[in-house]
């Protein structure tokens, strides 16, 4: 019966962390600049902090809020950002200049960063 309860408990075990390492991130990203209005789109660059390279396959792969609502991105081809470097997400749409933003992005493996931007001045 112990040996039985055993494998019982440590099958749970191995599930429950099998389950939570796999909805870690594998890399950071940090929010380094926004642009509420560059032309026809706002601009949101996207730092890899590491420890691997980001995998991008399209628009798809990211969900971005700009306060507390989704935004759609403008098409992007796929792109590999190595650690250290940068990836501008473009929205279809201009954001009001003069407003505090609060902006959220969740990226591919898991990646997620928050930010929020004020007006200059």
């Amino acid at each position: 019966m112990a040996v039985l309860t055993f494998y019982v408990v440590r099958g749970g075990t191995i599930n429950i962390f099998t389950r939570q390492t796999s909805s870690l991130p594998q890399t950071d990203i940090q929010i380094v600049n926004f642009n509420p209005c560059d032309g026809s789109s706002a601009v949101i660059t996207i730092k890899n902090k590491g420890p691997v390279t980001l995998q991008v396959s399209s628009e798809d792969d990211w969900a971005v809020f700009i306060n507390n609502s989704a935004v759609t991105l403008c098409p992007m081809g796929p792109a590999q950002v190595d650690v250290g470097e940068t990836i501008e997400l473009h929205i279809c749409g201009c954001f009001d200049e003069n407003a505090p933003q609060s902006i959220k992005v969740f990226g591919p493996q898991n990646s997620q960063a928050w930010a929020s931007w004020a007006p200059p001045g």
